[in-house]
C-alpha cells in the first residue's frame, strides 16, 4: 500500500511554512491494507492529526464522516477532508471520501 500527496504548490505559502503534507500522520498515512491523504486547512490537519485519526477511526465507524467527525470536539469547525483507498480480500479495494466543506470537490 502507498499513497502521495502535494501541497499544491507555493503560491500564497509562507516562507519557512511547513504543511500537512510533509507531517506523518496529518497529510498522509498508510498502514498494511490503507492509504489516505487529506485535503484543507493545513494547521487545522497538522494540530488534529487528521489522517492517522481517521485510519485508526474508520474500521470502527460505520461511515467516514463518522471517522472524519471523530477527529473533532462537537461543534468545533471543520475545514478539511480526506480520501482513502483500502485494499479488501482478493485484491478488491474499497473507496472512502468525505470533506466538510461545501467548495470541496472529491471526484472518482
Amino acid at each position: 500500500m502507498t499513497c502521495t500527496t502535494s501541497s499544491g504548490g507555493s503560491v500564497y505559502k509562507y516562507t519557512g511554512r511547513l504543511g500537512q503534507c510533509c507531517t506523518h500522520g496529518a497529510g498522509s498515512y498508510i498502514t498494511p491494507t490503507l492509504g489516505i491523504v487529506t485535503t484543507g486547512n493545513g494547521e487545522q490537519i497538522i494540530n488534529k492529526l487528521i489522517a492517522v485519526t481517521v485510519a485508526n477511526k474508520l474500521p470502527y465507524c460505520a461511515d467516514p464522516r463518522a471517522a472524519l467527525d471523530a477527529c473533532f470536539e462537537r461543534n468545533e469547525s471543520k475545514m478539511c477532508g480526506f480520501l482513502a483507498v483500502e485494499r479488501g480480500d482478493g485484491g478488491v479495494a474499497t473507496v472512502h471520501t468525505q470533506h466538510t466543506l461545501t467548495n470541496m470537490v472529491i471526484g472518482l
